[in-house]
């Protein structure tokens, strides 16, 4: 199967934005398989290119990298496969700004990776874990334009998370032979880096002539100071009826943020909290003959 997506960002520093996403699927009973792209093109009085509403049209030169002329793409694959029917495995990748002509430039490659594990019927027939593992260097979904940022309204378009972190969540809740109570537990470990999507993107590795230093050696990732977040969710999800939901929660997190010049600079905090969530969804029933 093809996909072809174009949606309307908002309009950031009077630059219209539009995104275009190419993406190609093969589907099987126990695994399904996408590769695709991103193109993140905006302007001065922009409208929609047609050449991207091809939908053979994939990855062209234009758009390997952070491009100055309005343009930001990057490669993206993912995968779902079902060893068992209890068992889901899945995964994504993406790359961004591929700079594979540049000799001995490994580090300007920037990507985004994901992988989790979700298992049903253990340690009882009702109950649902999963988790999973995200790491996305610094500078991905962005580039040397500011409206080349892949975010909505300030919001990221892609992992919610944005870029610049490692983060392992475990997920598991259990519902009750009512069917109208699910206990649930929510585990975040997250290390966040100083050069998220709010740091705007500079190429230090050059210099005035686009010539690459030689001795370069990029930051650690994440990008220091860190900050380590453990964030501990605890609470039930009560089904209301009529498709109605309401979930009630505790909530723990604490905060701790190392600088790279002396631990004696570092500082650490945590807070208690409780949280209560309603939400509901309306559905149409659909008779046929």
């Amino acid at each position: 199967e093809g996909l072809l997506t174009i949606i309307e960002l908002d309009t950031f520093y009077e630059y219209d934005r539009y995104l275009y996403i190419h993406s190609l699927d093969y589907k099987t009973k126990q695994l399904k398989i996408t590769v695709g792209e991103s193109i993140l093109e905006t302007g001065l009085n922009k409208s929609v290119n047609i050449k991207y509403l091809n939908p053979f049209h994939l990855w062209s030169w234009e758009g390997k990298g952070s491009g100055i002329k309005g343009i930001n793409g990057f490669l993206f694959a993912g995968f779902t496969w079902f060893p068992k029917k209890s068992i889901r495995l899945f995964g994504e990748i993406l790359v961004d700004d591929i700079n594979f002509h540049k000799k001995d430039a490994f580090y300007l490659n920037r990507f985004g990776y994901l992988l989790g594990v979700q298992k049903t019927g253990f340690p009882l027939k009702s109950s649902n874990i999963w988790i999973e593992y995200a790491n996305v260097l610094n500078q991905v979904y962005q580039s040397y334009h500011p409206t080349h940022a892949y975010t909505h309204h300030g919001f990221p378009v892609g992992h919610y998370l944005g870029n610049d972190f490692k983060n392992l969540r475990i997920h598991y809740a259990h519902l009750m032979k009512s069917g109208r109570i699910k206990p649930l537990i929510d585990i975040s470990y997250l290390l966040d880096g100083s050069n998220g999507l709010d740091t705007p993107f500079d190429n230090p590795w050059e210099n005035e002539k686009g010539e690459i230093f030689e001795d370069y050696k990029p930051p650690s990732h994440p990008t220091p100071p860190v900050t380590t977040w453990i964030e501990l969710e605890i609470g039930v999800e009560l089904n209301t009826g009529y498709g109605s939901y309401i979930t009630i929660t505790g909530q723990y997190q604490s905060k701790y943020i190392k600088y790279p010049i002396s631990l004696d600079d570092s500082s650490s905090s945590s807070n208690f909290g409780l949280g209560i969530r309603f939400w509901t969804y309306f559905q149409t029933p659909f008779k046929h003959k």
